[in-house]
C-alpha cells in the first residue's frame, strides 16, 4: 500500500512540473506571451540596426569592421522577424482556429 502512495505522490509532482498547458485558455497565454518576446526581441534588433546603420553611414566603424556590424546587425534582425512571423502565425492558427 505505502508503494501506490509514494508512486500517486510522483505522479502528481510530474503533474504539477509539467510546464505544458492544460486548457486552451492556458495555450493561449503561453503563445501570447512567446507572441510578446518575439516582437519585443525584434523591435530590439530593429533598433539595433537602424543604430548599426547610423554609425556606419556616419563613418564611425573601421573597414572592415563596419561592414560585418552592418551585415551582422541586419541577419539578426531578418532572423529575428523570422521568428516573430513563425510565432504570430502559431498564435494567429490557435486564436482563429483552435489548432
Amino acid at each position: 500500500m505505502g508503494a501506490w502512495i509514494v508512486s500517486l505522490d510522483r505522479a502528481k509532482e510530474r503533474a504539477m512540473a509539467d510546464p505544458r498547458p492544460k486548457s486552451y485558455e492556458e495555450m493561449l497565454a503561453l503563445w501570447r506571451s512567446k507572441l510578446r518576446e518575439a516582437r519585443d526581441q525584434y523591435a530590439a534588433a530593429v533598433e539595433r540596426y537602424q543604430q548599426v546603420s547610423r554609425d556606419y553611414k556616419a563613418g564611425l566603424f573601421v573597414p572592415p569592421d563596419g561592414w560585418l556590424a552592418l551585415s551582422k546587425a541586419q541577419r539578426n534582425e531578418s532572423m529575428a522577424l523570422k521568428e516573430y512571423l513563425r510565432v504570430a502565425k502559431i498564435f494567429s492558427d490557435l486564436l482563429l482556429r483552435g489548432r
